[in-house]
C-alpha cells in the first residue's frame, strides 16, 4: 500500500500548558512525530488555572492552537467558602440543563468554538489527519461533523481510558440511566464514524472492534520517554542499607483493600523475628488521598518500618525519587488489570523491579513473564509480601536494561504509529451526526 501525505492535527482538550496526566499521552506523540519529521500541530483547550503542566518542556517546537472552553470556572476547582460553594451550585444545575449525558466532560458545551477553529485549521495548513482524544466522548463526538466538511479527511479517534465500561474510577456510574444511555449512543456513533480507533490496551481494542463496523480498532500503548531517565546506580545515601519502596503517583480512592494488605504486609515484617532484617522505608509521592495518609501514617517510626511523604513532586524529582528506589509498587484498582499506567512506565524506564498488587490481568502477566517483579494476590498480600521482603537479597539484583521493555519506547512506538498514519485511508459511508 502507498504512504499519504501526511499533516497532522491533534484535538486534545488538555494538553500543556493546561495540567492533568490526560495531557501526557499526545504531548510525548506530539514530541516525537516532530522529532521523526512529520508535520504536527495541536487544538486544544486555553489552560484557565494557575498551575501547569510538568510536561510543558516537551511541546518545544510543536505549534498549538487555543479554544476558550465554555466549561464555567467556578467548577475548575472545589469551592470552599460560601460564596464559592453557591457559585458552584448555580453552575452545576445550569450545567446539567445544557448538557444531555456527562455534565462534568469539560467540553460539553464546545462543540460551536472547537469546529470553528479546527476548520480553520484544516482548511490553512492542509491538514490530512485529525486524531481527537478521549474519554469522556463529548469533543470525539463534536469532531464527527468535520467529516461533513472535509469528506477526505482522515478522522482518527484515541480512546485513552474505558468509559461506559468503567464500573470503578470514572464518574459514568454515577449517572442516571437517561445521562449513561446519552453516554453510550456518542460512544457507539463514535465507534462506528471514525476511520481509526486507537485504545491503550488489548481488552479496549476488542471492545471497541464490537461496537464497530470496519475492524478498524488498533492498540496503540502509552510509552516511556526515554529522555525523562535519571538511572541512578548508587542508592541515596539516605537510604543505603535500607529496602527503598517507592509508590509515585495517584493512588485512587478504590483501592482500599491493596492498601490494607500493603500495611498489613510491612506490619507483619516489622513483627516477624529474623535478627537481621533491613529497614523498610516506604516513599509516597503524588496525589495520595488522606484517609490513606492516616492509615500510613501507622507505620511512621517503626523499628524495621518507616514511611516519607514527598507530596507532589516536579517530574525531575519524581525521576530521582524512582531511581533510588529498590522496588516500585503498582496498586491497580479493579477493572484496571489492563493498564499499562504511567507510574508502570515511569518504573521500567528505570530498570526497576515492580511489586504489583493487583488482580490477574494483562499487566501482571507482562509482569510475571518477563520477570521484572512480584505479583501479590489481593487476598494474600500480607503473608507474602512480609515474606518476600524478608528474602530479598535474593530478588534485590534483579535488574533489567530499557533494551527488555523496548516495545513500551516511545520512538519505536510512533515510527509504527505513523507507518499506520500514511497508509491509512478515509472509510466509506461514516456516520455523521
Amino acid at each position: 500500500m502507498t504512504n499519504s501525505p501526511l499533516s497532522i492535527l491533534i484535538v486534545s482538550y488538555v494538553f500543556p500548558p493546561y495540567p492533568g496526566i490526560g495531557g501526557r499521552r499526545w504531548t510525548k506523540f506530539a514530541k516525537y512525530f516532530r522529532k521523526q519529521g512529520a508535520p504536527v500541530q495541536v487544538l486544544c483547550a486555553r489552560n484557565p488555572l494557575p498551575q501547569q503542566s510538568v510536561w510543558l518542556k516537551d511541546t518545544q517546537g510543536v505549534p498549538v492552537h487555543y479554544f476558550d472552553s465554555t466549561y464555567p470556572q467556578s467548577m475548575l476547582t472545589p469551592p470552599h467558602s460560601v460564596k464559592g460553594k453557591v457559585g458552584y451550585r448555580f453552575q452545576l444545575a445550569r450545567r446539567k440543563m445544557q448538557v444531555k449525558g456527562n455534565y462534568y466532560d469539560r467540553a460539553g458545551t464546545d462543540k460551536e468554538v472547537v469546529l470553528q477553529k479546527a476548520s480553520e485549521l484544516i482548511s490553512k495548513t492542509q491538514v490530512t489527519h485529525v486524531i481527537v482524544t478521549g474519554a469522556p466522548f463529548h469533543l470525539l463526538h463534536h469532531c464527527l461533523s468535520l467529516k461533513k466538511k472535509f469528506p477526505n479527511l482522515t478522522l482518527i479517534a484515541d480512546i485513552r481510558d474505558p468509559w461506559t465500561s468503567d464500573k470503578t474510577i470514572s464518574s459514568f456510574i454515577s449517572l442516571d440511566s437517561d445521562r449513561q444511555g446519552e453516554e453510550i449512543r456518542m460512544e457507539e456513533e463514535v465507534a462506528r464514524g471514525y476511520d481509526r480507533i486507537y485504545t491503550v490496551a488489548e481488552d479496549l481494542t476488542q471492545e471497541f472492534n464490537l461496537k464497530s463496523k470496519a475492524n478498524q480498532t488498533r492498540t496503540l500503548v502509552n510509552g516511556f520517554d526515554t529522555e525523562d531517565a535519571l538511572r541512578q546506580s548508587e542508592p541515596a545515601a539516605s537510604t543505603r542499607g535500607k529496602i527503598n519502596l517507592v509508590f509515585a503517583g495517584t493512588l485512587y480512592n478504590n483501592t482500599d483493600h491493596l492498601v490494607r494488605g500493603l500495611i498489613a504486609g510491612l506490619q507483619r515484617y516489622e513483627s516477624l523475628p529474623q535478627s537481621e532484617k533491613e529497614q523498610i522505608i516506604l516513599n509516597l509521592a503524588g496525589d495520595i488521598p488522606d484517609k490513606y495518609l492516616t492509615q500510613f501514617n501507622e507505620l511512621r517510626g517503626k523499628k524495621y518500618v518507616d514511611v516519607v511523604v514527598h507530596g507532589r513532586l516536579s517530574l525531575d524529582d519524581t525521576q530521582l525519587l524512582i531511581s533510588s528506589a529498590d522496588y516500585c509498587l503498582l496498586l491497580v484498582a479493579r477493572g484496571y488489570e489492563f493498564s499499562f499506567s504511567t507510574k508502570f512506565l515511569e518504573y521500567v524506564m528505570n530498570g526497576k523491579q515492580l511489586l504489583v498488587f493487583s488482580g490477574e490481568g494483562a499487566l501482571t502477566n507482562y509482569v510475571s513473564r518477563n520477570g521484572i517483579g512480584k505479583v501479590f494476590n489481593p487476598s494474600h498480600i500480607d503473608k507474602e509480601l512480609s515474606e518476600y521482603l524478608c528474602g530479598d537479597a535474593q530478588h534485590r539484583s534483579k535488574s533489567y536494561p530499557t533494551e527488555s521493555v523496548k516495545e513500551f519506547d516511545l520512538h519505536s512506538i510512533t515510527q509504527e504509529l505513523l507507518q499506520d498514519l500514511r497508509t491509512l485511508k478515509p472509510l466509506a459511508n461514516t456516520l455523521q451526526p
